[in-house]
C-alpha cells in the first residue's frame, strides 16, 4: 500500500511540474476540447493547469485501478474507475460553470446595451451608437465589445460583429447582430425593431428572475427530506440492522 501511495504521489508531482509535457498535453485528447472551448468562448483562463489536472486524475486512476485489480480483482477496480470519471467530469463542470457565469453577466447587461444603441442611433449612425454604448458598459459584455473594436482595424464590420456574437454564445446577441448588420448595410431605420427587441429581452429577463424566485421554496422543501433520508441510511438503518442481527441470534 505504501508503494502504491508513493507511485501515485510521484506521478501527480511529475505531471504537474514537468514543463516539457505542456505541448504534448495540449495537442493530445486531454486538452483539445478544453483549449477549443476556451478559445471559442474567449474565457480568461489558462487551460494548461486544467489539462495537467486531467492528466493527474487519469494517471492516478489507472495506477489505482490496476493495483486494485491485481490485489482484489475486477470488483476492486470499480471504485477507482468511478472516482476517475467523477474527477474528469468535475473538470468539465468547472469550465461549464465559467461559461454559464459569463453568459449570465452578458445577459444582465444586454437589455441596457440594446436600449442605449436605440437611443444613440437617433442622433448618429449605428457604428457610432455601438461604440458609444460600449464605453458606458462594464463587465464581460464591455470586454467582448472592446475585442470587437480592435478587430475592426483588420476586419469588416459584418465579420467583427459575427465573431463577437460567436464569442458571447448568447442567442439574443445573434439576433441583435443580424439586426445591426442589416441596419448598417442598408441604412434603414431599425428603431422600431430595436424597441420591440429590447422589450422582449427585458421581459425574458424578468420571467427568468420570477422563475428562479418561485423555484427556491421548492428546493428548500426538498432539502430537509433529502437530509432526513441521508441520516436514515447512514445512522438509523445500521443501528436497527445491528439490533435485528443480535436479536436473531
Amino acid at each position: 500500500m505504501a508503494v502504491l501511495v508513493s507511485i501515485l504521489c510521484a506521478a501527480a508531482v511529475f505531471a504537474w511540474l514537468a514543463p516539457p509535457v505542456n505541448v504534448s498535453l495540449e495537442n493530445s485528447i486531454l486538452g483539445t476540447d478544453i483549449i477549443a472551448r476556451v478559445q471559442k468562448e474567449g474565457l480568461d483562463i489558462d487551460p494548461v493547469p486544467l489539462i495537467r489536472l486531467r492528466a493527474v486524475i487519469l494517471g492516478a486512476g489507472l495506477v489505482w485501478a490496476i493495483a486494485a485489480g491485481i490485489a482484489v480483482g475486477i470488483n476492486g477496480m470499480l471504485l477507482p474507475v468511478a472516482l476517475t470519471l467523477i474527477g474528469w467530469k468535475l473538470v468539465d463542470n468547472y469550465v461549464n460553470g465559467l461559461q454559464k457565469k459569463r453568459q449570465e453577466e452578458i445577459a444582465r447587461e444586454f437589455p441596457l446595451f440594446v436600449n442605449m444603441i436605440r437611443v444613440f442611433s437617433k442622433a448618429s449612425d449605428l457604428y457610432i451608437a455601438i461604440n458609444t454604448s460600449r464605453q458606458l458598459l462594464q463587465g464581460e459584455l464591455r470586454k467582448q465589445l472592446d475585442i470587437m473594436m480592435q478587430e475592426l482595424q483588420t476586419r469588416s464590420v459584418r465579420d467583427a460583429l459575427r465573431r463577437m456574437a460567436e464569442r458571447c454564445n448568447y442567442t439574443p446577441m445573434n439576433s441583435l447582430v443580424s439586426v445591426l448588420i442589416s441596419g448598417i448595410e442598408t441604412g434603414s431605420n431599425i428603431d422600431e425593431i430595436l424597441g420591440t427587441f429590447a422589450s422582449r429581452v427585458y421581459e425574458s429577463r424578468v420571467n427568468e428572475a420570477k422563475r428562479k424566485v418561485k423555484s427556491q421554496p421548492v428546493i428548500m422543501s426538498i432539502l430537509p427530506a433529502l437530509l432526513g433520508l441521508f441520516l436514515l441510511i447512514v445512522f438509523i438503518y445500521p443501528l436497527f440492522s445491528d439490533i435485528i442481527q443480535k436479536l436473531s441470534f
